[in-house]
């Protein structure tokens, strides 16, 4: 989606008395200018980022509140993909195409690719990227099935598992291993593995303790087929 209005974070959230904060998603035609707002489109999700998490996150005990419907401030004149025959499976898988696109570039099939640096902004692949971890993607063929597989370790790493309708449909913490099929996927065959690892220290060694943490990150699929472009995706020509 074509915005500038599309993240929320610690830099202009505006807080409620206790401390939370109330998210608002649609566009200023229909929200007028309340805080906290991000635009959408149609069949829209969020993610939401926690950086530097704590026990709540990490022991699965918080539980994200879900999104409730609330009257618009208007209805009239607001744009979505479909005026533009654009429907919204097509619209999702295209920006999945776009980063499938870019990590293949750079590796093949079933085979991470790694950021050996801090995130800087001429290197992020999306919308401000944690700070204070290393990247690392994939893009696997799950067709006849993946295991995904993060060692222990005694930082912060994690690997997101995103079907070709960027919904996130799993996440694999240190010390655990998850098995993916087609069947868990919205559309395709095809997941994409986003990989962030935290430095042990602030120092030399905590940089080589994180790239031996990605190199360890493991990949077992039971099929490398060719990716092959889908036939919905937009194109920019």
């Amino acid at each position: 989606m074509d915005s500038d209005n599309n993240i929320v974070n610690s830099s202009n959230v505006a807080l409620n008395d206790d401390g939370s904060f109330t998210m608002y998603f649609g566009f200023e035609e229909a929200c007028d200018q309340i805080t906290n707002r991000v635009d959408t489109s149609p069949d829209w999700n969020f993610l939401m980022r926690i950086y530097r998490p704590g026990k709540s996150v990490l022991d699965l005990s918080y539980k994200l509140p879900k999104a409730k419907p609330v009257e618009p401030f208007v209805r009239e004149n607001v744009a979505h993909p479909y005026d533009y025959g654009v429907d919204s499976t097509a619209y999702r898988v295209s920006e999945s195409n776009t980063y499938i696109q870019k990590h293949l570039k750079k590796a093949g099939i079933n085979t991470f690719t790694h950021q050996r640096e801090m995130v800087r902004v001429d290197t992020q692949q999306v919308i401000r990227e944690n700070q204070d971890t290393l990247y690392s993607s994939a893009v696997v063929d799950v067709s006849e099935g993946a295991t995904i597989t993060v060692p222990s370790y005694s930082a912060y790493s994690i690997v997101q598992v995103i079907d070709m309708q960027n919904y996130s449909i799993g996440a694999v913490y240190a010390g655990e291993s998850l098995s993916i099929d087609k069947n868990d996927l919205s559309y395709g065959d095809y997941v994409y593995l986003n990989a962030r690892t935290q430095p042990t220290s602030d120092d030399a060694a905590g940089l080589e303790a994180a790239h031996r943490q990605q190199d360890a990150l493991l990949i077992e699929a039971g099929s490398a087929r060719p990716y092959t472009t889908p036939d919905i995706v937009i194109s920019d020509e």
